[in-house]
């Protein structure tokens, strides 16, 4: 199975929100809907490039302290 390309489709997402800047009912109504896609996005790609395996460990105070 194929996976989508979240980054693209939120930056795709990110460029309609800003065209939407009209105050009229629609554009009001259709940002607060894209804001939500967008923040659904970036969620799941957080969570998929979270990992154990990219967290780097950085010494301790203590341990830097000789």
């Amino acid at each position: 199975m194929q996976q989508s390309n979240l980054t693209v489709a939120r930056r795709y997402l990110e460029r309609a929100f800003v065209a939407l800047y009209g105050k009229d009912e629609f554009s009001v109504q259709a940002r607060e809907a894209l804001g939500l896609l967008i923040d659904a996005c970036a969620k799941i790609e957080s969570t998929k490039t979270v990992s154990a395996d990219n967290v780097v460990h950085l010494p301790s105070r203590i341990e830097r302290e000789p």
